[in-house]
């Protein structure tokens, strides 16, 4: 039987696509973007935000690490300090960063995980968070301390993120390869801004300091190198390939001398005690002191003129002199004694966070800070603060011990994980030694080098719960508690 023309199946022409819309689409967006480059200054850079603020949603929305480690760049280089462009921008790009992260992170809690985990740490701060909050309660500035606090929980939001998120060995030496670089870059910069004629005179002397309009100040760029040296030279010990060996040690070398050109007092003593502290970690003790007394010694024979005389001044200290060392360190002496006088006025809580200057201008010294770590922590936060504080400063040497510790016991090879223990170690001993002549109290470092070690104690408590699943050995109570909390 013939079929008709009519009853042949010629199927259904579609003339128009899904991939048609997304051709126009794009065209439109491409035509649209490249308009907007004709745009004067600084709208013509729109393009471009709009471009990255798109695959930056994208890619934190994915991946929460991604967003986290683009957010990092930006705080632990201060790029709006570094970049004053960025400053200009009409829109708070860093904190639509921030938000994005944390929202992304929330997400994943809510339909991945499903769980949110609490660390032992997390209340040993939140605790400290809580002294600083009380002491608001007292202050007589309180614009002052009530900025001083929204500014510190900001380094509180960043250390929830990244305990949270780097969840593996691999994230966790991508953000120790990240903070080291943005530390370089500003030790770098610095020297190649002193070279081109950029720096400041201060105690008659050429000091360098950091990009941007208001740059940072030669003691606190000393300061933020330093405790930055600490991961360079345990990097160098861990990685076996000379090229990045060699690399790095340029990198040590130009931080070392970028703290020289600071003419920073107490970065030229805190780069000897840490010399003496790597030197004394060493299995041959003896031997690596040796050379590090050598370093030193060749270091004061290379430095220039200037800073060596500056140098020399640390010893003049008497109420009599009227070198430039007595003026500071006599002033760093009167911070701790005025701090323990403030605290007299209201032992428990202090007289409000970031409020030491007020007091200290009032009563005739001058509205300046402490310069003092322990004169700022007795004084604005009281016992309560001082009590939350190293409560907060063991939890996080707890930590670095655990992970040693298990190292140790489970005759595990030292690898990054338990190099980068030692590097927090000796962060947190520099900060103590360096928060005798600086306010470091509300500095990053602390809290950050805190996140560090939650990390390593993380991975080291799911190292140890898997071996013992594959070997079925029978863990102690101690790790059984250290696996079950993520962390001591």
């Amino acid at each position: 039987m013939r079929s008709s023309v009519d009853s042949i199946d010629r199927g259904t022409r579609q003339y128009v696509k899904a991939t048609h819309f997304y051709y126009l689409g794009a065209a439109f967006a491409i035509t649209t973007l490249a308009a907007m480059l004709a745009l004067p200054a600084p709208y013509h850079l729109l393009p471009f935000v709009l471009v990255f603020g798109t695959l930056l949603v994208i890619a934190t929305l994915k991946y929460p690490f991604a967003g986290l480690m683009v957010y990092l760049t930006i705080f632990f280089l201060q790029a709006n300090i570094l970049f004053p462009a960025l400053g200009r921008l009409p829109i708070p790009y860093e904190r639509m960063i921030a938000i994005l992260v944390a929202c992304s992170f929330l997400i994943n809690i809510a339909f991945v995980r499903k769980r949110f985990d609490f660390f032992r740490a997390d209340y040993a701060y939140f605790a400290f968070m809580v002294a600083c909050f009380l002491s608001i309660l007292g202050a007589s500035d309180l614009q002052t301390a009530w900025d001083t606090f929204i500014d510190f929980s900001k380094i509180f939001l960043v250390y929830l993120l990244i305990i949270r998120i780097v969840d593996s060995p691999g994230k966790m030496k991508a953000l120790i390869i990240l903070y080291v670089l943005c530390v370089g870059f500003l030790a770098i910069s610095s020297s190649v801004e002193y070279y081109s004629g950029n720096f400041e005179v201060r105690q008659g002397i050429e000091r360098a300091h950091s990009l941007g309009d208001v740059p940072i100040d030669p003691n606190t760029l000393a300061t933020t190198i330093i405790l930055a040296i600490p991961f360079i030279f345990f990097l160098i010990k861990t990685y076996r390939n000379k090229l990045i060996k060699i690399s790095l040690l340029m990198l040590l070398l130009s931080c070392i001398w970028t703290v020289i050109l600071t003419g920073s007092r107490g970065g030229m003593v805190g780069i000897i005690i840490l010399v003496l502290l790597l030197a004394w970690q060493s299995r041959y003790r003896t031997a690596a002191i040796a050379i590090g007394l050598s370093a030193i010694i060749i270091l004061a024979a290379v430095m220039p003129d200037q800073y060596r005389e500056r140098f020399m001044t640390i010893g003049s200290v008497s109420a009599e002199s009227t070198s430039g060392a007595s003026t500071s360190a006599l002033g760093r002496i009167k911070g701790l004694f005025f701090g323990l006088e403030l605290m007299m006025q209201r032992p428990l809580t202090g007289v409000g966070i970031g409020n030491f200057s007020w007091y200290f201008g009032k009563s005739g010294h001058g509205f300046f800070k402490a310069h003092n770590m322990m004169g700022t922590l007795a004084g604005e936060l009281g016992l309560l603060g001082i009590g939350t504080f190293f409560f907060l400063i063991i939890t996080f040497l707890r930590n670095v011990k655990y992970v040693r510790m298990r190292y140790s016991q489970s005759g595990w090879k030292p690898d990054f994980n338990f190099n980068i223990a030692s590097a927090i170690k000796l962060g947190i001993i520099m900060l103590f030694v360096l928060g005798l002549f600086g306010h470091n109290l509300f500095r990053m470092n602390w809290y950050i080098f805190g996140a560090f070690s939650v990390v390593l104690a993380n991975l080291t408590a799911v190292r140890l719960q898997a071996d013992s699943e594959s070997s079925d050995i029978d863990l102690s109570p101690a790790d059984a508690s250290a696996i079950e909390q993520k962390g001591l």
